[in-house]
């Protein structure tokens, strides 16, 4: 099935968002085609929606490229499994969120549902069936793979991108501003 123009377009500013979010993280990174294939991935999906839209999105990321891309200083280990899957879900909760203030600047409003995790593949695959089975995501399934580079891992985070327009009308508006400034969030905030 083709991509409309308003999904092509939402999915070129998630890519942005994404780039824009590592980037800032100090990550060199590119968009690929081929998913990681490492074993031991951690997962989680956050949702975000409103009249016009509804969208999910999950995270495959790699355990030892999370603890990369996490905020250096502080007292915390970044080995902690816990750690890194709060580290996940801020991952999740800043790229919808740079999304979000995309589209508002495009006369699209979301309101961001709370992040969570998937503890393991099975619950990521039952995740991925529940949408896939429900009528409002089986239209436009995206997938999107970033690899990420860094002083220690090099790997792939994927993320799967489930948008469903509900407004067969909608429209973005074109966005002459170049601030695509956003105000990033503390570890202690997690």
């Amino acid at each position: 099935m083709a991509l409309n123009d308003v999904t092509l377009k939402i999915v070129a500013l998630f890519d942005e968002a994404c780039i824009d979010q590592l980037e800032s993280m100090g990550c060199i990174i590119k968009r690929v085609d081929k998913p990681s294939e490492w074993g031991g991935f951690l997962s989680a999906y956050i949702k975000a929606e409103s009249d016009d839209l509804s969208l999910n999105l999950l995270i495959n990321m790699p355990a030892p490229l999370l603890a990369q891309t996490m905020p250096s200083g502080g007292q915390y280990n970044i080995a902690d499994p816990e750690l890194q899957k709060d580290w996940l879900l801020e991952l999740a909760n800043r790229f919808v969120g740079r999304l979000k203030n995309k589209l508002l600047r495009r006369g699209c409003i979301l309101k961001i549902g709370i992040p969570a995790s998937l503890e393991n593949e099975s619950q990521s695959e039952g995740y991925l069936g529940a949408i896939s089975t429900n009528k409002i995501f089986s239209a436009n399934k995206i997938l999107r793979c970033y690899e990420i580079s860094g002083d220690v891992a090099s790997d792939v985070m994927e993320c799967r991108l489930y948008i469903d327009i509900n407004n067969e009308n909608l429209e973005l508006l074109d966005d002459s501003s170049e601030d695509d400034s956003y105000e990033e969030g503390s570890l202690e905030n997690l």
